[in-house]
């Protein structure tokens, strides 16, 4: 894993987050102060949740959310 990365998450962490890998997330919903993720059959409840999937991102469905169009860039 590149070192910007390990960095990143051992950051998040520290901070009480969670992050799970590899998992395909299926749909993203909000309830009030809710956010639901449904990761294949499972649903977990969060504060915040953050889309970090790169060009992947438009696979995930996020129930009332703007679809913002995406192009892979390297570099």
């Amino acid at each position: 894993m590149p070192a910007l990365v390990t960095a990143l998450m051992a950051s998040a962490r520290a901070r009480c987050a969670t992050c799970e890998t590899p998992a395909e997330i299926i749909q993203i919903d909000q309830k009030r102060d809710v956010v639901r993720v449904r990761v294949g059959n499972r649903v977990d409840e969060f504060d915040h949740a953050v889309i970090a999937a790169g060009s992947w991102s438009r696979r995930v469905r996020v129930a009332d959310g703007p679809v913002f169009p995406k192009r892979p860039i390297r570099g």
